[in-house]
């Protein structure tokens, strides 16, 4: 397995995740960040032309979208409610479902 970047240009739509390691045995057990392509080098730009309301919601513990880079992603969304789930991962809906529910439907009331 090829070891993934040690880091990424901003302007590659990838990131490396803030602390996060990847230990692989086929490196000989060595550590490597975790980079992540969340974006596309323009979804930045197509961020900041959405106009309806918006609700970024991200998994405590989710390592495909953890926090700190959902946070990234929403500093170029306009105006936004952002809400984490507690030891959620990235199927948070389906393993937090109360809460998940609870977030969007106040977000959907206005609340």
């Amino acid at each position: 397995m090829a070891e993934p970047a040690a880091a990424a240009e901003p302007h590659s739509g990838h990131a490396a995740v803030p602390g996060a390691r990847i230990r692989y045995s086929d490196t000989g057990g060595s550590e490597v960040p975790i980079v992540l392509q969340l974006s596309t080098p323009n979804t930045y730009t197509k961020l900041g032309r959405i106009t309806a309301p918006l609700l970024i919601v991200a998994g405590g513990a989710d390592l495909t979208a953890p926090p700190e880079l959902m946070r990234t992603w929403a500093r170029h969304a306009p105006p936004h409610d952002f809400a984490v789930v507690p030891d959620a991962g990235h199927s948070l809906s389906y393993e937090r479902p109360a809460e998940f529910n609870r977030i969007v439907l106040e977000f959907l009331s206005g609340r």
